[in-house]
């Protein structure tokens, strides 16, 4: 409320992104539309607890009686039937509101819009091409994954957004593109899109495969991953060049709910960076273990940036 009443006698354009917008411009307009001068005056709430009412100055004495007739108020609305309290109602001098499945928005959030208006056609998309399907979308750990490509180059974010649906400079596109006339690959004739890229056979793809899982796995190693942890993902990172080959047997049984949540993603997701939230858990309570005081969180989005970074390579 504090920063509401400051931000409310600035003299500086209000932005709809604000914090507290709603609030700050109804007292912007309440303000105008009033015949008299307001001056900025905050008094802490609820002095009464810890002093005596004579000890109180004029403002703190005003206030307790302003909460004293509000508190009043709310009683006869309910007793009537009358009190109608959303989460975020809508202030009297309110000019306009937006809202989101009936709640009043306090501010725009562009990015909150933005999932809004794109994520459900996104999601159609997804399900359309068979990228994320709908229990996949539930147990993947989202926020983790998006501090993950926050922190990526430019170039490497761009790079992956295209990868995850295919669109790279493999013979499929080329073809599409009218730079060639044939998708076969260069090397053995099969048809070659992003997940062949991953799956070829020749010996080169080979090598460069078991040295970038090797040096993912050293990795693991240095930011104390848990061995069962580790265990699984390199089983499931396996499925990117043999599909179905992960199995779930030689997985413990400590870490077989996060192992299938995984494998409901599927290994090449993985591979993309969509790990399941399942992993946090189980990280955390190794790190706990083992008395380190390390962030699982950071732990965490590191993670798929080693994970994006293999796939790159390899397409390289």
């Amino acid at each position: 409320m504090l920063s509401a009443i400051e931000m409310a006698f600035e003299d500086r354009p209000l932005s709809p992104t604000d914090a507290q917008f709603d609030l700050v411009s109804s007292i912007w307009e309440a303000i105008f539309r009033s015949s008299v001068s307001w001056f900025p005056q905050h008094v802490y709430g609820r002095l009464d607890k810890f002093n005596l009412f004579d000890e109180l100055s004029w403002w703190e004495k005003r206030n307790l009686e302003v909460d004293g007739i509000a508190v009043e108020y709310r009683k006869e609305l309910e007793a009537t039937h009358h009190l109608i309290a959303p989460s975020n109602p809508r202030f009297f001098t309110d000019l306009a509101a937006l809202y989101v499945a009936d709640t009043k928005q306090s501010r725009l959030d562009p990015q909150f819009i933005q999932e809004c208006v794109t994520l459900p056609s996104l999601r159609a998309r997804w399900r359309d091409k068979g990228v994320i399907t709908s229990e996949a979308e539930s147990v993947i750990a989202w926020d983790i994954l998006g501090r993950a490509m926050r922190s990526l180059p430019a170039g490497l974010q761009r790079w992956s957004t295209k990868h995850c649906v295919g669109m790279c400079e493999t013979s499929k596109f080329k073809v599409l593109w009218g730079l060639e006339t044939s998708a076969a690959g260069p090397r053995f004739g099969n048809f070659e899109d992003h997940l062949h890229v991953l799956r070829c056979r020749a010996a080169s793809t080979t090598a460069e495969w078991d040295r970038r899982t090797a040096a993912f796995s050293a990795w693991m190693d240095l930011h104390l991953t848990g061995p069962s942890i580790k265990h699984a993902i390199l089983q499931l990172l396996q499925g990117v060049r043999e599909p179905n080959s992960p199995s779930i047997q030689t997985v413990p049984s400590l870490v077989r709910p996060a192992f299938l949540a995984q494998l409901a993603i599927g290994s090449q997701g993985l591979l993309e960076g969509r790990i399941t939230s399942h992993w946090l858990s189980l990280q955390q309570q190794y790190f706990d273990e083992n008395r380190s005081r390390r962030s699982v969180s950071l732990w965490a989005s590191r993670l798929p940036q080693q994970l994006i970074s293999i796939c790159f390579y390899m397409g390289e």
